[in-house]
């Protein structure tokens, strides 16, 4: 004979999400037969109240006409919480009309404004489509509203960089910038539209600051080879143990020759 629990102790009950049966306690009151349905119940009851949450802080007009998010004015684009995790406004906004977001895929503005939520504004697509549509609308250099630099500027720092009479740190200090974006200028990682001559190849001794020639590498190279020590090497040509070492292994000096 199958067991049955005793009346007087508890009840079958029906979970009030999926209508399995299960048996709880009297003094439990159980209305779910496991977390995950009750989580489950959770969010489709507060679903509703989160999305009304989130239209309360959108000005919203005509469906040809920006909705702006009103909230988070210091930031370029709004966010906020959603139950558990934070997700910026235009990304629920295409979700709560057009469901999930498959993972990788960016919504961009076809607008170009980045507090819009306006779900007619919005498309899909991958950083590729996103950079295609920057291009075509000419959305690069002077046009970018958080570049510091103009195409003027841009022509001076190379030009000044390419005589050698300043430094990426001292070039960066006079335009008010990071030495990290005057490197990427003058490589060319940036404002890559702008046509302007690349800089020549500084290497060896024409490198500011150097302590090595490459007579004084060749040397090393001897030297080593020789069987002398690195501190010897370095008393004896003036530069560092670790940058003599570099330039015999041919982690630098590359184009010299070596015979080992």
């Amino acid at each position: 004979m199958p067991w049955e629990p005793r009346s007087e102790v508890g009840r079958w009950h029906a979970c009030h999400t999926c209508g399995l049966n299960f048996y709880a306690l009297y003094k439990r009151r159980r209305k779910y037969c496991s977390k995950k349905c009750s989580d489950n119940r959770t969010v489709e009851r507060n679903e509703e109240v989160e999305i009304a949450r989130f239209w309360s802080k959108v000005r919203r007009k005509t469906n040809d006409q920006c909705w702006e998010w009103i909230p988070n004015k210091s930031q370029r684009y709004g966010n906020m919480r959603f139950f558990k995790h934070r997700i910026a406004a235009h990304r629920l906004s295409w979700e709560i009309h057009n469901g999930k977001i498959q993972e990788g895929l960016l919504i961009c503005h076809r607008c170009d404004n980045a507090r819009c939520v306006n779900p007619l504004h919005l498309f899909i697509g991958t950083q590729a489509d996103n950079m295609e549509d920057r291009n075509r609308k000419g959305r690069f250099g002077k046009h970018l509203g958080n570049r510091k630099l103009s195409p003027l500027q841009v022509e001076e720092i190379r030009s000044l960089y390419r005589v050698g009479d300043l430094t990426q740190q001292e070039l960066a200090s006079r335009y008010g910038v990071r030495q990290t974006n005057i490197s990427e200028i003058i490589r060319g990682s940036t404002w890559k539209e702008l046509s302007f001559p690349s800089p020549p190849l500084y290497r060896g001794e024409n490198v500011r600051h150097s302590r090595l020639t490459e007579q004084k590498v060749k040397e090393a190279i001897e030297l080593r080879n020789l069987g002398w020590s690195l501190p010897k090497l370095s008393r004896l040509l003036g530069a560092s143990t670790g940058t003599i070492d570099a330039a015999v292994k041919g982690h630098t000096w590359k184009w010299v020759k070596r015979c080992f």
